[in-house]
């Protein structure tokens, strides 16, 4: 939200027109922009925010963290810039990655979070609106700027490798993804 909190639901709860959040967490202290689950460890959630940073929460625990933010369930990483997405490498799980709206994509391994990324690039001068990682392509990772411009990445050598970047010509881009049904199709 823009107050700066992350609310959790459980829908299955609802009774009436209002559902009451399970949690609210406080973690936060400007906008937060984007967040991710982690693609098989259900209880992980990634957050990132106009504060700079990029939190890792384990929700099971979300009322302690709600209060504490020094609590030993979340860990933070800082950003130079604010975050404008954060994705989940669905290839090898333990790489959460942001990016911010300095052009900046930074990638962490999880198991040493808030250690110095694993790698870190300027993807567009003007920033990135958004990007994706591809579900069906290893190492592929999709980047979009108000460049008006998309661009591939070669994730899999130690500092990512640009493959192409075409201007889209629709204007300002401000998300990307890819469906998943086709490696070489995306919005």
């Amino acid at each position: 939200s823009a107050d700066g909190t992350v609310k959790l639901w459980d829908v299955t709860q609802c009774k009436g027109d209002y559902i009451e959040p399970s949690a609210t967490l406080t973690h936060h202290t400007d906008k937060v922009q984007s967040l991710a689950w982690h693609p098989s460890e259900g209880t992980l959630l990634a957050t990132g925010g106009y504060d700079r940073q990029v939190w890792l929460v384990d929700a099971r625990s979300a009322a302690s963290v709600a209060s504490n933010n020094n609590n030993a369930n979340i860990k933070k990483a800082k950003l130079l810039a604010d975050c404008e997405a954060i994705a989940w490498d669905v290839h090898n799980q333990q790489y959460l990655t942001a990016a911010s709206e300095d052009g900046v994509i930074q990638c962490w391994d999880v198991r040493k979070f808030g250690s110095d990324p694993v790698w870190s690039f300027v993807a567009h001068e003007y920033g990135v609106s958004d990007f994706c990682y591809n579900s069906q392509v290893p190492g592929m990772l999709i980047t979009c700027s108000i460049d008006k411009t998309v661009a591939l990445w070669d994730t899999r050598k130690s500092t990512p490798e640009p493959c192409g970047s075409k201007e889209m010509n629709v204007g300002k881009l401000y998300s990307v993804r890819t469906y998943p049904s086709s490696p070489w199709l995306l919005a």
